[in-house]
């Protein structure tokens, strides 16, 4: 298995690109990443409806 290569945010942008549809989005993690990433699945063409998100905040 070979890591992908970028950012979360560059990932969701380049798996998007050859999404046939959009897919549903899962995303957990802390808050800048979890907006990195919403922001780029909106920009790619996810509906909201389709984004599930989770924020985690350090304890």
């Amino acid at each position: 298995m070979v890591p992908a290569a970028g950012t979360p945010a560059e990932q969701v942008t380049e798996a998007l690109r050859t999404a046939n549809e959009p897919p549903d989005v899962y995303v957990c993690g802390p808050p800048p990443l979890v907006e990195s990433v919403t922001d780029s699945a909106l920009a790619g063409g996810v509906p909201a409806d389709r984004i599930f998100r989770e924020r985690s905040l350090p304890t």
